[in-house]
């Protein structure tokens, strides 16, 4: 798969995996099943229904099977859009591959179990719009349980009361806060560690300010006091789920501040120099200090003809550092601005294939972070996507490598750069030290010095270096298309989807059979039987080849074989009647 949002969907991350208990994986099963036979609470089912009016954009822009159901592949990706907008969570076990899962608990890949089950459920014939959205209800539901299961864990930790003071219940909150954030183990903590660690927290968490505001607004919004004025803490647990849910809102803060901080050292929109990228380490907050082979495999560095090395703006950004280890079910990453422009085109187009002059009509309308709109798109990008369209019949698939690539070029610090499948792997430190035995950072800023020393020079004079800029993006024309869906089914929908949407294929389609027709009837009339199948053989052949309609083809190679077991009766029982009529005028 590509590295795209099909790259993040891959995100493995550095928390220890869970083995979680059998009861949760049958709890978490029985939901599901639940939802699925409408047999739930109010609020669970109304929650369903208000998932599915959310998803209903990009599920109408999703390939499809011939029944309108969507394969494995295209529920990942539809969960993965889901979770983002409305969570910023990047869900584990949501990682495309090329089989559906099957329902066996393995580690903390509950999403990915939860999915086989629901695919057990349905069958073979894909899976529809209720279905994804129970499943992604039943994927809330258990993520707010571990949720539940941490904040009660710091509540027994501070030995808090059922009615708390506000104090008690705001520490409580800022201690799941810090956990959230930093991944601190709460096994055997006792409660003067635990407010220890959350006063190193405050003083050291940058955007503390903004936490804390963010955590006195919910509670303001969420709490439940008694007559005494204490927190009911049963009453105001939807607090906790608040949190947990919308923390992405605050770390979408520090996302834009890494941005602009990137921009300000761009060479070219979308590409820092990977000496430029360094020395930032030495003037700024920020520890810019993965080494060159671990970028490289992030897909964030890119390296030209030239031996010049540049980073990759928004791949960096979305990539594995720059993540939030908050669950064992998911991660907050710096949000993929790209996926919102491309929630706009699908609401605009509601099918997975559209019109490059309409695609070119909507991009140019489209604003972004750092793109004013409207515009004109530049001459060279409205070729690149003719040439899209060119390669699949005219139209453009929106889920595919090519149009990510499009998008990269006329939003470069918006839309990552989709790398080829294998060419890039979001390895975590673990992964990489067990893999490669290499550190994946430089192991002290006199070490980052003397890397750009020795690229630059001994001045460390790096103005010079690769000082043509580069005149435009690097662009592959390999494609990939991981949403197309090919079975025995509908394969013809995995070979030329846009027929179904071609007016004009199905009227080529009926002239052609017109055209047969007629050379039927002018080889029955001539009586060769043998000829008209040996000929309509051959039209199927071509007809197979060049149009690929099977209607047509079926209807010739049919015509064919009756006209070749028809013909030798009608032309036997002709000759009779001539016999008859001749041996009729002989008596005469």
């Amino acid at each position: 798969m590509f590295s795209l949002t099909l790259m993040l969907i891959s995100i493995t991350t550095t928390r220890q995996a869970t083995a979680w208990p059998q009861a949760l994986a049958d709890d978490a099963k029985q939901h599901l099943l639940a939802l699925l036979a409408s047999n739930t609470s109010h609020e669970s089912y109304d929650k369903l229904q208000q998932h599915r009016n959310l998803m209903q954009s990009t599920y109408s822009a999703l390939p499809k099977h011939s029944n309108g159901n969507l394969g494995h592949q295209s529920i990942r990706y539809l969960l993965h859009r889901f979770f983002i907008e409305q969570h910023g969570w990047y869900i584990k076990g949501l990682e495309p591959s090329t089989e559906a899962p099957a329902p066996q608990m393995s580690s903390y890949w509950l999403p990915s179990y939860l999915q086989g089950v629901l695919q057990q459920h349905v069958g073979e014939n894909g899976v529809d719009l209720h279905a994804v959205a129970a499943l992604a209800v039943s994927l809330e539901y258990i993520i707010g349980r571990e949720a539940t299961s941490r904040f009660n864990t710091i509540r027994k930790t501070f030995d808090m009361p059922r009615n708390a003071t506000v104090e008690q219940f705001i520490e409580a909150l800022s201690a799941f806060m810090m956990v959230f954030h930093e991944d601190v183990s709460l096994l055997a903590v006792s409660k003067p560690e635990l407010q220890q660690k959350i006063t190193f927290f405050r003083a050291h968490y940058e955007y503390w300010k903004q936490a804390s505001d963010f955590i006195n607004d919910e509670f303001q919004k969420g709490a439940q006091l008694t007559d005494q004025g204490s927190v009911d803490v049963e009453r105001s647990a939807q607090i906790v789920q608040t949190l947990n849910s919308q923390f992405y809102q605050l770390n979408d803060r520090q996302c834009r501040d890494l941005k602009k901080l990137l921009i300000s050292s761009e060479e070219v929109p979308g590409r820092i120099k990977l000496t430029s990228f360094y020395n930032m380490t030495h003037f700024t907050d920020w520890d810019f200090d993965e080494t060159p082979a671990y970028l490289r495999r992030l897909g964030a560095l890119e390296e030209a003809e030239s031996g010049v090395q540049r980073v990759i703006t928004t791949n960096y950004i979305q990539s594995l550092p720059n993540c939030i280890d908050s669950s064992n079910f998911f991660s907050v990453c710096c949000r993929n601005e790209c996926e919102d422009l491309m929630a706009h085109l699908e609401g605009n187009l509601s099918a997975p294939l559209a019109d490059s002059e309409l695609l070119l009509q909507l991009a140019a309308a489209l604003p972004s972070d750092t793109v004013t709109a409207p515009r004109k798109i530049p001459k060279s990008l409205q070729d690149r996507l003719k040439q899209i369209a060119d390669v699949h019949h005219g139209q453009v698939p929106l889920h595919g490598r090519l149009f990510a690539q499009w998008m990269h070029h006329a939003f470069p610090r918006e839309c990552p750069y989709p790398h080829t499948s294998g060419s890039a792997h979001p390895f975590t430190a673990n992964e990489w030290m067990q893999q490669k035995g290499e550190a994946i950072k430089f192991q002290s800023h006199e070490h980052i010095k003397e890397f750009v020393r020795s690229v630059c020079g001994s001045h460390g004079d790096c103005e010079t270096l690769g000082s043509t800029k580069p005149n435009d993006l690097p662009w592959s024309t390999e494609e990939e298309l991981p949403l197309v869906i090919v079975n025995h089914q509908d394969s013809s929908q995995a070979i030329s989807s846009d027929k179904a949407d071609n007016p004009s294929l199905s009227l080529q389609s009926l002239a052609i059979l017109v055209v047969v027709l007629g050379v039927l009837v002018n080889m029955v009339m001539n009586r060769s039987g043998s000829v008209a199948f040996q000929f309509l053989r051959g039209i199927a052949v071509v007809l197979f080849i060049y149009v690929a309609d099977p209607v047509v083809v079926i209807v010739t190679l049919g015509a064919g074989l009756v006209i070749s077991k028809v013909l030798p009766y009608i032309q036997q029982k002709s000759k009779r009647n001539e016999a008859w009529k001749e041996s009729k005028l002989c008596s005469v």
